[in-house]
């Protein structure tokens, strides 16, 4: 029993996408002690964790298909979503770009990765960026995670910011969350998402501490 559960674990991408007809979904994102992923004043700074975490982060990178986050962090971060603190390859990016707005001046359009704009927009591809079209009137998360799927990304890890975060947690179409508690404190920002089932783990990473958890009650895949 014990090494069929080690088995399953150890396979869980697989057995999720056989399943579910996804990707396998982790969250991920740092918050301060006092709860917040990002201070109120921008002259704060706004790292949470320190260089061993970050170290941490990068090869997570390295072993999972794709890593995403939403509009506004990629306007505010400018983020290059790569691994370039850790060897091995780097992950296939996503993002969400409603109206193809976002400036094209933005790393995550530099073509050193593929990389999928989730849109409303248009389909197609230009270089190594992948444009999928979805449909305005039906749920974003599942749309995403659908074609997702038919472009053969098995894992992702959903960066945020915050309201990318909360689209798949008001939607329960997640797998596990990777929490990392730095030690500032902010005493106002921008509120952490809040997890409060299925923590699995706990580990001290270079004074930072890294929460794992796993989604104990998954919507299972509706049926056409």
């Amino acid at each position: 029993c014990f090494i069929w559960i080690v088995y399953i674990y150890i396979n869980r991408r697989f057995f999720t996408n056989q399943k579910f007809h996804r990707p396998y979904v982790i969250l991920k994102y740092a918050q301060s002690l006092d709860g917040f992923i990002a201070p109120k004043s921008k002259q704060m700074g706004s790292w949470i964790s320190g260089e061993a975490m970050r170290v941490w982060v990068h090869k997570q990178r390295t072993e999972e298909d794709a890593i995403m986050v939403g509009y506004n962090t990629v306007l505010s971060d400018n983020p290059q979503l790569n691994a370039r603190h850790f060897y091995g390859r780097n992950p296939k990016r996503v993002v969400y770009d409603k109206y193809l707005t976002l400036p094209k001046d933005k790393n995550i359009f530099d073509n050193t990765q593929e990389t999928f704009i989730l849109n409303y927009v248009k389909e197609g591809r230009e270089e190594n960026n992948i444009f999928l079209k979805l449909n305005e009137d039906k749920p974003f998360v599942e749309q995403a995670l659908e074609r997702l799927y038919e472009q053969k990304i098995c894992s992702i890890v959903v960066e945020g910011g915050e309201k990318t975060l909360n689209k798949f947690l008001e939607a329960n179409l997640w797998d596990e969350a990777n929490v990392i508690v730095g030690e500032k404190n902010f005493g106002k920002g921008v509120k952490a998402p809040n997890i409060s089932q299925g923590l699995v783990s706990m580990e001290n990473i270079g004074g930072d501490i890294l929460k794992i958890y796993h989604n104990q009650k998954k919507l299972k895949k509706k049926k056409k």
